[in-house]
């Protein structure tokens, strides 16, 4: 980028010396030369801005100023700015709040363009006000500003594009065309100064997004691989549990035993889920919905769960493009949202959970990342709590991360919010400043499609049986035989495969016909889903059956999920194998018949 940067800034430079003679530009020229110098020397744009501004103040006999690069969007970051302390000039909260974001974050920045220094900027036109206090609802400045009696301002230009603004003000008899054209002359050599100044900064943030994306990824994976092992376990775990549940007497010790072991599995299953959800590496099960749908849905449930003195508003738009994602799991964003709000909020605030259309255009940046060009539905939350620095904010997504008092909060549900919103297609944005709350941002590709009407299954009392021949392959052991003891308990014939191969003789050497393969997704060798594919050949119509704790193969995910009715998530409990085998079988036959 230096080197980029001073070329560029070299050749402008050769253009503008041989242009001296005819028009007078030593001194403006001069002082480029010096700021094109510090910067390559120090790497720093404020102190060179600075060499740029107090050229300017000296052109144009200005008592005060500021040069600046304009962002994307409606941002104005002030590099470096000139006569703000004096008698009579800003106020002592406005300079107290101006050093403390200059010291944070090295620039002030102006978030609003409804003011004189927006006006040139949208405009791409110099300016002259030397009444600038006469028309303050056009022009307002930020609260305590020094008072602006005549006001010139330049707009930086790198070809047409407005990068940059270069404002004076308060010189004694106010300005006329020669202070703009001494000042035009400054900005139009600067304009290739603050186009670098904006590349740098986006090539730092991109910089910072590839880390942060190549860490987060690596803990995903890590997360997943040990969630892999651990559902496992926890199935087996849940499984005998509920067996010793149903086989001894309710005010036994064992029987309470078994409770206790059973609430601590599904605690640890909650966490399993929370990695893999972060991770990217939870099998989804989405569907085509109406999002204000979900947060409908979620009042009562949100209601026991803020305290009474937080407030909750919701501004839903109707009607709204659908979303195609998996209800749980949209539930659970909203949730973890709106508790991760009421946290910020310890005296009591509000919520305002809103839902609106969102567009993002070709060649356009929302918010701080690039978004596909489309539709998305905007699901936003805010609060009106403490808010957090930009430290904090940065690192709000990762994995264990917590502000709260230990022992409140594992570190997860942000990162679990996360994990959820990019593996449905999506993106997720926060903002916040201390004092002024937070606000959460999702946006999920809009579809243009209907919603799947719900379905309403008929309860079931106990646990449904059957006669048919059942094939189950797993890797692991321990849980395969409890998946046998479970499905023999309910009637079936179980036959039962450790990998792909085996599974393949024993359904070939089965004494009768095998109705339904009961397979893992993710086992050494041949997956769940080339094995089916294998089965179904040899007797088309078998119903096949998907269990999984997680997968990181996208092609075998989609696999999966064209099957999502005949895919059963670990951990389980026995009855829950037992229920969903038979609705599997039931199914199947209606499909062939």
């Amino acid at each position: 980028m230096l080197r980029i940067f001073s070329a560029r800034a070299t050749a402008e430079l050769e253009r503008l010396r041989a242009e001296e003679a005819v028009h007078g530009r030593n001194a403006l020229v001069a002082s480029l030369s010096e700021a094109q110098s510090i910067f390559l020397s120090t790497g720093s744009w404020v102190e060179a801005s600075r060499t740029i501004l107090t050229a300017g103040l000296a052109q144009t006999q200005s008592q005060l100023g500021f040069v600046g690069a304009v962002m994307e969007g409606t941002k104005l970051r002030v590099l470096a700015h000139e006569g703000l302390e004096g008698p009579g000039l800003a106020s002592e909260e406005f300079l107290e709040a101006a050093r403390a974001v200059q010291a944070r974050e090295g620039y002030l920045e102006f978030d609003r363009l409804d003011n004189l220094f927006g006006a040139v900027i949208l405009s791409g036109t110099p300016m002259i006000a030397n009444d600038a206090a006469a028309s303050p609802s056009r022009h307002r400045l930020p609260a305590g500003h020094p008072q602006l009696h005549h006001f010139l301002g330049v707009p930086v230009l790198h070809g047409k594009k407005v990068v940059g603004l270069i404002a004076v003000a308060n010189r004694p008899g106010g300005y006329s065309t020669a202070e703009q054209e001494r000042l035009q002359m400054l900005a139009g050599m600067t304009g290739v100064f603050y186009d670098g100044y904006r590349r740098s900064l986006r090539e730092t943030q991109l910089e910072e997004q590839l880390r942060q994306s190549q860490k987060m990824e690596a803990i995903g994976r890590l997360a997943g691989g040990v969630a892999h092992d651990f559902n496992n376990l926890l199935t087996v775990i849940l499984g005998y549990a509920r067996f010793i549940e149903e086989s001894t007497d309710q005010d036994s010790a064992l029987h309470r035993d078994s409770l206790s072991i059973i609430r601590s599995a599904e605690r640890a299953a909650a966490l399993t889920h929370q990695l893999l959800a972060f991770g990217r590496r939870q099998v989804l099960l989405p569907e085509i919905l109406d999002a204000n749908k979900i947060v409908h849905e979620l009042q009562g449930m949100l209601r026991r769960l803020i305290s009474e003195d937080v407030r909750i508003e919701q501004q839903l738009e109707m009607p709204l493009p659908c979303v195609r994602v998996d209800p749980t799991q949209l539930s659970q964003v909203v949730l973890n949202l709106a508790v991760n709000a009421r946290d910020a909020m310890p005296q009591g605030g509000t919520i305002l959970i809103r839902t609106e259309v969102a567009q993002s255009s070709a060649g356009t940046e929302d918010e701080s990342v690039p978004m596909p060009p489309g539709e998305y539905v905007r699901l936003s939350v805010r609060d009106t709590g403490h808010g957090m620095d930009p430290q904090t904010l940065s690192r709000i997504f990762e994995p264990f991360f917590t502000t709260k008092p230990q022992g409140r909060g594992t570190g997860l549900g942000l990162a679990t919010v996360y994990g959820i919103v990019k593996q449905s297609g999506g993106y997720i944005f926060a903002s916040s400043e201390p004092g002024t709350g937070t606000e959460f941002r999702v946006y999920l590709p809009a579809i243009r499609e209907r919603a799947v009407p719900e379905s309403h299954p008929v309860a079931v009392e106990k646990t449904p049986s059957g006669h048919e021949t059942v094939l189950v392959v797993e890797d692991e052991e321990a849980l395969r035989s409890l998946m046998r003891r479970s499905l023999e308990m309910a009637g079936y014939t179980v036959l039962e495969a450790g990998n792909g191969d085996e599974a393949l003789a024993v359904f070939r050497e089965a004494a009768g016909p095998v109705r339904l393969l009961l397979t893992d997704v993710v086992m050494p060798g041949m997956n769940g889903r080339e094995l089916a594919q294998k089965l179904c050949e040899l007797t088309p119509g078998l119903a096949v059956m998907f269990m999984s704790g997680y997968t990181d193969d996208e092609v075998l995910l989609r696999g999966v999920e064209q099957a999502s009715l005949n895919f059963l998530p670990k951990p389980f409990k026995p009855t829950e194998l037992a229920r969903k085998v038979r609705e599997v079988i039931d199914r199947t036959a209606a499909g062939r018949s």
